[in-house]
């Protein structure tokens, strides 16, 4: 590293706020794609003990869930926007063993390698097309990451699954219907490429730091 990046990277660090509602909000509010980069991977050091000790963040376990019983644990499954590894950790308790992961952060991927939850970490922008052959997944999971990422990436999963395969997101049902999503889940159904298999309960997922967002999880299935 350079003493210029050296530089920059402390400017970054010393920005970060020191409490863990505050940190939330400062990595959920960034806006282009380059301050959101830095600012995960600055915050990946806290991420998990900011989102599980004062959050008691669910998504992870409630997606696992909604999908776990549809696929064997034998499914190879890719965590898309995978941060730290939390979705990971929950796919390796429900006895899955073959996952791969992919995030913009580095610093979120390193994180997610020290769980040994991952057979293969990736760097990539999902907003950019995928470099991952056609059909290569049993199922796809999308879990939080989704106030970053546009909607048409669902076009890339699509590709990406297996005939029969699953696309499982977890995010905020006013992103979903406002940021693409359903847009191109309608999109894709008119093809009939994707249907729709269940829609969870809504939860909040950050009853502190941010009280007005509701998730929901949502599993869709690529044509056979």
């Amino acid at each position: 590293m350079t003493s210029e990046q050296q530089r920059q990277q402390a400017a970054r660090r010393a920005s970060k706020p020191d409490s863990a509602i505050e940190r939330i909000n400062w990595a959920v509010g960034a806006g282009d794609s380059a301050t959101m980069q830095s600012r995960y991977d600055d915050w990946a050091e806290n991420y998990d003990a900011d989102l599980t000790s004062v959050e008691n963040y669910l998504a992870p376990e409630r997606t696992v869930e909604a999908f776990g019983e549809l696929v064997p644990t034998t499914a190879r499954v890719l965590d898309a926007g995978c941060g730290t590894g939390l979705v990971g950790v929950a796919l390796a308790k429900a006895g899955f063993g073959a996952i791969d992961g992919l995030d913009y952060s580095q610093g979120m991927l390193d994180q997610a390698a020290a769980k040994n939850a991952y057979d293969r970490l990736m760097q990539a922008d999902l907003n950019q097309p995928i470099e991952l052959p056609d059909h290569s997944y049993d199922a796809v999971l999308q879990v939080g990451s989704t106030l970053h990422v546009d909607g048409s990436c669902f076009r890339e999963f699509a590709r990406i699954l297996k005939p029969g395969g699953y696309l499982v997101f977890c995010g905020w049902d006013r992103v979903f219907d406002e940021g693409g999503f359903r847009r191109n889940v309608d999109a894709l159904a008119g093809e009939g490429r994707l249907s729709e298999v269940s829609v969870s309960d809504s939860f909040k997922p950050l009853p502190l730091s941010e009280p007005e967002m509701v998730y929901r999880v949502y599993v869709f299935q690529t044509a056979l």
